[in-house]
Formats: C-alpha cells, structure tokens, sequence
C-alpha cells in the first residue's frame, strides 16, 4: 500500500508542475552568471600557501601547482588570503582583489619573492572558435625575478611565426597560432639577445587555449628560467634542458658494482651505502645497466627509463638475492629561506611497509603522527617545516615496533636534506641511513 501511495503522490506532483507550467505567470529559469578563477603559485622561494576565498579553501599549493577553477560572483571585487606558516602559526602573505567578468577564466599568478610578493592576473574570456577551426590560442606571461624583458618566438611549421615582447610581472596578448605538432618556442633577453631557453619540438591540440608562462628554474645545467604551462609540468617533454643523476648502491648483500647508462659505464667500484655526485646524462629514454665490478658480462639487472629533463635525479641499484632493480627518486634541489626541507627515501627491502616520525625533544611516538604513513619500499616523500632538531624514529606500519633511531638530526633553514633507508649490509636488520645532501 505504501508503495502505491508514494505513485499517486508522484503523479500529483507531475500534473501540478505541468499545470504550473501552462501558467502564463511561470518563468523560465535563468542562468546565473558567474566568474572563474585559477590561483598559481609561482613565488621563487615561498612554502606551501594557503588560499581561501570569501567561502571556501582555494588550495595548498606549493611552487608550480595550480588550484582547481573556483567560481565567483562576476564584475565585483572578491578579496582571497593567501596565508603561510611560521612556527606553526598562520602569516597572511598578501590579500589580492580579484574581480573577474562574466564567463571568464583568470589566472591569479602569485610571482616575485617571499620578501616581495606579487601577482598577475592573466584573464580570457571563453574562446569563440568558429565550426572547423584548427586554431590554437595562447599568451606569453614573465614570472621570472631576474628577467627584465623576455622576447619569444613561436615558430609553426603549419603557421606564421608568432612573436611577442614582455616585461617582468606582465602578459601578452591573446595570439592564434594552428594546432598541431612540430611546433617550437625560444625565449631571449630582450636587452642582451642572450638565449634563456628553447622548447625543442612540441605539440599543441586545435581549439585550445594555453598560457606559456616563463619561471625560475632550479634544475641542473646553467640556465635560470624555463616555460611551463599550467597543470601540466611536462608539455615541453624535449626543451632543451639537462638531466642529472646520481647513482647509488644499496644492494645489501653483494660486492662493489658498476652502473652504466646507455653503454657508458658512469659509476665504477661502488660499495654497497656509496653514491656518486650528480652526472648529465642525455635527455629521452636511458638505458641502465647493473654489473659486477669489473666483470660487464655479469649482469645483475638492467632498466629502461625516461628521464625527465630539467630535474634532478638519484638511480638506486636496490634488491636482494637475484632479486635486484632501479629505484628512481626526483630530487628537489629549489631552497626555502625560511624552512628546512626532507626526503627520505625507503630501500630497505627486508621491510613491507614503515611509518617515519620526526620527534621534538622528548616526545614519544604515541603522543604525535608521523610524517609518512605506509611508506613502502622504492617510495619517497619530501617535506617542508620549521627548522629546529627532531628525532627521526621508524616504525613498522601501524605498529610501535621500531626498526631505525631515535636518531638526532638538525636542520637549518634554506637546506635540503636527503636521506636513504637500507637494510644492514649482508642483508635484513637493523635498519641503516645513508645521509646524502645537508647532513
């Protein structure tokens, strides 16, 4: 019966609404205007921030990383916090006013310094592409600190070459190039001429629209700035960048290696906990072969992988028995002035999964969380924080069964530390460190 009634009860309310409906005092319902906003953070030196709107938290974006679309009311001024953390405690950064028009999508950049914070605004409105059209559409931005005046030069084998001129903390002009691919860019100091970077060949999809945004650039190699394009850190997969690696063993239970990479031997006799300084090695796929010192034909494993240009790199021979691979880590190398930064990566393959804590002066380890739940081995995780000394302690996951420390480290602002866990040598407990960059 009850179901019956519910029937009924729903026929009423459709001939309720189709009779409201012929009412010739019904109205239509309008859409709402709205605005659209992005905020990036582009800071050379900042933390992570924290944004809010009115409303809402925007995001936690570190340097790169763009928030999602937030919708606003349209042509009114709407005011966002950008906040960050000192001492636990929040710091307002800057409180930019953003008013954006109907349908429109704006960048909110957040450029310059910790010190001197700024932002850009780079605003489109909805692109009108006609039916059939392969037009792309893009605009250069100068984010940088150092570059005064950039000059770039986009060149389409399918098009006219599009150029512009623009000054540091401005945007260009919406340019129209034609989708496809082979297409490249290259950006120049508009005072000296001096090449700053170059794209290599892309490909750029019909019926979009890009922002082509130059930043600093903390890789290897010497340039000082490269483009990236919003939410997407790897659209230029050929410009012209360097990748640098650094080779580690830390296989426990085997004599001294040799790692080549494409059939040129770059490490040679290393022992078990040793790694090597940085090396450039060429930029697409590579090639990594793992050898028994001084004997190529024993080969322990090999390992295709593509690298990154433009990063920093450690290759770790890891494993045990006749069970070896390469484990990748990118490795930050951007200082924060005002903050220590961590990464610790898990190679000590006796263990499943571990959680990692970093402990105050007598604190235990039920009385905080830890930095990194369930890290499993061949993982990594990077942090940020206050500097002072913690107490690094690891523990089985889940549990209070401690395999590593307490161990006393100290950090100081502006540095990066890097740090390797492994099993002993000859293999299983107790957990060892091997202590890279900053200790």
């Amino acid at each position: 019966m009850r179901r019956f009634h519910h029937f009924v009860l729903g026929l009423l309310g459709l001939l309720l609404l189709s009779s409201c409906g012929e009412d010739s005092g019904f109205t239509e319902p309008v859409d709402i205007p709205v605005g659209n906003v992005i905020v990036t953070n582009l800071i050379s030196d900042s933390p992570e921030l924290t944004v809010f709107s009115p409303s809402q938290l925007v995001g936690q974006l570190h340097y790169t990383i763009s928030s999602g679309i937030q919708v606003v009311t349209p042509q009114v001024p709407v005011e966002f916090r950008v906040l960050h953390y000192v001492n636990d405690n929040q710091v307002t950064l800057m409180s930019p006013s953003i008013t954006v028009d109907i349908d429109h999508v704006q960048n909110v950049i957040l450029s310059g310094t910790m010190a001197a914070p700024t932002t850009i605004f780079a605003d489109n409105a909805p692109p009108d592409f006609a039916d059939g059209s392969t037009d792309a559409l893009f605009q250069f931005v100068n984010a940088t600190t150092s570059v005064d005046s950039m000059s770039v030069t986009l060149t389409n084998p399918q098009a006219d070459t599009q150029s512009a001129v623009v000054a540091n903390g401005e945007v260009s002009s919406l340019l129209t190039t034609t989708g496809g691919e082979g297409l490249q860019i290259e950006v120049r100091d508009s005072a000296t001429d001096d090449l700053l970077w170059s794209s290599g060949d892309f490909a750029f999809s019909a019926l979009t629209v890009r922002e082509f945004i130059l930043i600093d650039y903390f890789g290897p190699g010497d340039e000082a700035v490269k483009m990236f394009t919003v939410n997407d850190l790897t659209f230029f997969s050929n410009e012209q960048l360097d990748i640098a690696v650094r080779l580690a063993n830390t296989i426990p239970d085997r004599g001294p290696i040799d790692i080549s990479v494409d059939d040129t031997v770059v490490a040679s006799n290393l022992a078990f906990g040793e790694f090597t300084d940085y090396v450039t090695i060429p930029a697409g796929t590579n090639d990594f072969s793992v050898s028994t010192f001084g004997d190529s034909e024993d080969i322990i494993f090999t390992s295709t992988r593509i690298m990154i240009a433009g990063y920093f790199h450690t290759f770790a021979a890891t494993g045990s028995g006749d069970t070896n691979s390469g484990s990748i880590s990118v490795d930050n190398k951007r200082p924060i002035p005002s903050h220590a930064q961590f990464q610790l990566t898990n190679l000590a393959v006796s263990t499943t999964s571990v959680d990692v804590f970093l402990l105050k002066s007598g604190e235990a380890i039920t009385e905080t969380m830890p930095v990194s739940v369930g890290l499993t081995p061949s993982s990594f995780f990077a942090i940020e924080f206050d500097p002072g000394s913690f107490d690094l302690v690891v523990t089985t996951n889940n549990t209070e069964d401690v395999l590593f420390g307490p161990q006393r480290l100290d950090f100081e602002a502006n540095q990066i530390y890097e740090l390797i866990l492994t099993d002993a040598e000859g293999g299983g407990a107790p957990m060892q460190a091997i202590y890279l960059d900053g200790f």
